[in-house]
């Protein structure tokens, strides 16, 4: 009897195998520790006054509620590269640092939230750490592909999606991001993702009040 390979349930042997080699990997390099408070705070604030109101991508209240080494270190990323004097290194060389470690939690799935892991692959999307023209898995291109895919994996293309979860307005302000940045106007217009969705964009309610005040 011919049996349909697709329904056998087949047992991941190298589960174990595998934590244990992302474990050693966040050992060794120190990815999930985090800068001190003082700094945190700081840069923290810095992307609420300066970058938020562009890419109203994490609220305050993240930081508390989800605890999330990943999402502090994408946030210090975009915060520390702001504004930097041109010819001076210091504030670019902390940006990377930050985006190493960033990426690295972002590749051994230190974590397991997925809307956290859709705001930092949407924050990944704000910050070119190569020249546009470089081909690499450090360039936007790269990154705005990962993070619309894992959009869409996530069902951010329904409308259902967002009537049916309590975050529904953060989840469309990082469609709406996304769709933005693959839109034929976009610098990347040659290698356009291209999002279509059946989604509104547009509701008042999707916004945090900061934003709204800006507008």
């Amino acid at each position: 009897m011919l049996q349909n390979h697709s329904t056998l349930q087949v047992e991941d042997e190298t589960g174990v195998e595998t934590a244990e080699f992302y474990a050693k990997t966040l050992l060794s390099t120190d990815a999930v520790a985090l800068p001190s408070q003082m700094l945190i705070a700081a840069l923290t604030d810095a992307y609420f006054e300066h970058i938020h109101l562009h890419q109203p991508i994490v609220d305050r209240a993240d930081f508390e509620r989800f605890h999330s080494p990943l999402l502090v270190h994408s946030v210090c990323m975009l915060a520390s590269a702001y504004g930097h004097r041109r010819g001076g290194i210091s504030q670019l060389s902390a940006a990377k640092k930050y985006y190493l470690k960033a990426k690295l939690l972002l590749a051994t799935e230190h974590e397991r939230n997925k809307l956290v892991v859709l705001k930092a692959l949407c924050l990944m999307t704000c910050r070119s750490m190569t020249e546009p023209t470089v081909v690499c898995l450090d360039s936007l291109w790269h990154w705005l592909g990962v993070a619309s895919r894992f959009a869409i994996h996530m069902g951010l293309h329904k409308e259902a999606t967002y009537s049916a979860n309590q975050d529904g307005g953060t989840r469309r302000r990082m469609w709406w991001h996304l769709f933005v940045r693959t839109s034929p106007n976009t610098v990347y217009s040659s290698l356009s993702v291209r999002l279509d969705a059946d989604i509104s964009l547009r509701t008042r309610t999707s916004w945090s009040p900061s934003v709204m005040d800006g507008l």
